[in-house]
């Protein structure tokens, strides 16, 4: 692979959602650090993909499941919503908001 034709995306490396269980996420932030360190090195592009939603549910899907109450979602422009410090965007990389909304 060459790193001009190679983006690595990295996908709700958040704070809320790391937050929830630091042991459990710990070794995957880790491995994910050392992916980066060598996707820079490399030059390689590099994105960073977040769920933004809303504070008022219009961008979570209605959805039927029998596993009891779901968390809410992690609200876009909260601390929550922000990439882990370990894995912080540098200037010139990407930050792809994923915000959708919902009719039903």
């Amino acid at each position: 692979m060459s790193p001009e034709r190679c983006c690595l995306l990295l996908f709700d490396f958040l704070v809320g959602h790391a937050g929830k269980d630091p042991m459990r996420y710990a070794p995957v932030i880790a491995n994910a650090a050392r992916l980066l360190a060598a996707a820079r090195a490399a030059g390689a592009m590099i994105a960073y993909a977040r769920a933004d939603h809303r504070a008022d549910g219009g961008t979570t899907a209605h959805t039927l499941h029998d596993s009891g109450p779901r968390a809410p979602l992690i609200t876009g422009g909260t601390p929550e919503a922000e990439i882990v410090p370990e894995l912080a965007p540098r200037p010139g990389e990407y930050q792809v908001r994923a915000i959708w909304t919902t009719t039903w």
